[in-house]
Formats: C-alpha cells, sequence, structure tokens
C-alpha cells in the first residue's frame, strides 16, 4: 500500500511538471495571436484528459499530493489573464469553461486557427481520441471536494 501511495504522489508530481510546462508553452504559443474561447477552452480541455489518462484526478485526489491545489491555481492564473483579455470576470470564464468541458464534443472543432499543421495533426489526435470520456474539469473538482 505504501508503494502505491507512493506511486501515485509521483504522478502527481510529474503531472504538476507537464502543468506547468504546457501552460508556459501554451501562453507562448498564444502571445500576440487572435484566439476564441472555444478554442482556447478545447485545448485546455485536451490536456486535462490528457492529465486525468495519467493521473486519474477524478478518483485520485487525495493521493496525489499538492496536485489538484497547484494545478488549479496555475490554471486559473492562465484563466485571470485570459477573462481580462476577453472583458469577463474571473467566475464568468470559469463557468463558460465548466459548461464547455460538460458539453464538449470532439467533432465540433479539431483545427486551432493558431496552431500550425503539425500541433494541428497532433491536436486532432488526441482529441478524437477523448470522444464519450468526459471528466469534471480539475477547476470544479477542485471547487467541489476541496472549496477552492
Amino acid at each position: 500500500q505504501a508503494s502505491r501511495a507512493f506511486e501515485d504522489h509521483v504522478k502527481g508530481c510529474i503531472a504538476l511538471t507537464e502543468t506547468k510546462l504546457f501552460y508556459r508553452n501554451l501562453c507562448d504559443l498564444v502571445a500576440g495571436q487572435t484566439l476564441t474561447l472555444e478554442e482556447l477552452f478545447s485545448v485546455l480541455s485536451v490536456f486535462e484528459i490528457e492529465i486525468s489518462r495519467q493521473t486519474w484526478y477524478n478518483s485520485k485526489y487525495d493521493q496525489l499530493g499538492d496536485f489538484v491545489p497547484m494545478f488549479t491555481s496555475i490554471q486559473g492564473e492562465f484563466l485571470d489573464a485570459a477573462a481580462q483579455g476577453a472583458g469577463l470576470t474571473s467566475e464568468q470564464i470559469r463557468e463558460l469553461y465548466y459548461l464547455f468541458n460538460d458539453g464538449y464534443s470532439a467533432q465540433e472543432l479539431l483545427q486551432v486557427s493558431w496552431m500550425d499543421d503539425a500541433q494541428n495533426d497532433y491536436f486532432s489526435h488526441i482529441n478524437r481520441s477523448r470522444e464519450g470520456n468526459r471528466m469534471d474539469a480539475i477547476l470544479k473538482i477542485n471547487a467541489d471536494h476541496f472549496g477552492g
């Protein structure tokens, strides 16, 4: 049991490192770009499903150490900046992201205007592979389970 707890903790650490790199790279990628919230939410949602595949965050959030609160802090800062750019409040953009995530269909958006062809090919592959695999947004899990 101790080795399982250690494994889950390490998974949380790895996922947190990936999260930091993802958001740093995403900031670099979208800087100076015109993008829609749908495109942005789609990319965030695809990243979350990939993190879910590694960590099973939806059922193991207690075992992942600081992953869930740290992830939500990083994503929250990113969404706050996006909200400011879109003329929304932090609460409004989070609610829009929850609604998007709940109703998302992989067939709705398979290309992102600010990605190059190779990035869009990878994005489309990941996007199609998740069809029918719905997860709550990590921000929502944090709010529901930790009051964050």
